[in-house]
């Protein structure tokens, strides 16, 4: 009986490793394409975070103010700086604050702001504000080197020149003793709510009455009314 001792040859031992080493190269390039994208949505979402608490720390100073007031909004116009505090709060200088909510990198900080305010030709109690969020260069962190998220608003006082010129009028179910509701109604107003202004804003004339049903009818009353507080 013969026994076939005969081992791998070298050509075999080296397309073995090579086809190994294609194999943990792209296992390798998978898991740092993973990495990339985690970091990448984490920043974008918290880009859009800061973007929207400054429109709304913006809009909070205007509204229901006087017409003149508007103006104060000018002096947030960072022109063509970029500024590492991600807050429109004139108490907070430290880009590490828990309202700023930045962070240090590359011995500077990982975000920066840019906040352009602009005059509407037709409107003079209101302004358009832009918000950018970027993520700062390294290791020149004074200049973005990637755009993270951009969000704009028409803000605007409590006057207005423009005459209503459509009215519509909006029915919103918000069934509070409907079983097994997805969501708290209470903290789904203040958004709906903060929606329809942002809607008003940006149409100019646009006026939205909202009606809140907030019950429900389980019989078949064919006089019943559901109940509505304007």
């Amino acid at each position: 009986m013969r026994t076939n001792n005969r081992g791998f040859s070298l050509i075999e031992v080296v397309l073995a490793t090579l086809i190994l080493g294609i194999v943990v190269a792209a296992l390798l390039n998978v898991q740092f394409f993973m990495g990339t994208q985690s970091v990448d949505i984490k920043d974008k979402t918290f880009a859009n975070q800061k973007a929207m608490q400054i429109l709304e720390e913006l809009r909070s100073r205007v509204a229901g103010a006087e017409s003149s007031d508007v103006a104060m909004l000018d002096d947030f116009d960072d022109g063509s700086l970029y500024k590492s505090v991600l807050t429109t709060d004139t108490d907070t200088t430290d880009p590490a604050s828990p309202i700023s909510g930045n962070r240090a990198e590359c011995k500077a900080w990982r975000y920066l702001r840019q906040i352009a305010v602009t005059k509407l030709p037709n409107e003079p109690y209101a302004r358009k504000v832009h918000v950018t969020i970027y993520k700062a260069g390294c290791p020149d962190s004074s200049k973005p080197a990637a755009t993270l998220t951009e969000s704009m608003s028409i803000l605007k006082t409590i006057k207005s020149e423009y005459v209503p010129t459509q009215v519509m009028d909006i029915y919103v179910l918000a069934l509070e003793n409907v079983p097994g509701w997805w969501s708290a109604l209470p903290l789904m107003r203040p958004i709906f709510e903060s929606l329809i202004q942002d809607l008003q804003d940006r149409n100019p004339g646009l006026e939205l009455r909202t009606h809140w049903i907030t019950r429900l009818s389980f019989g078949r009353d064919p006089y019943y009314t559901p109940y509505i507080n304007d």
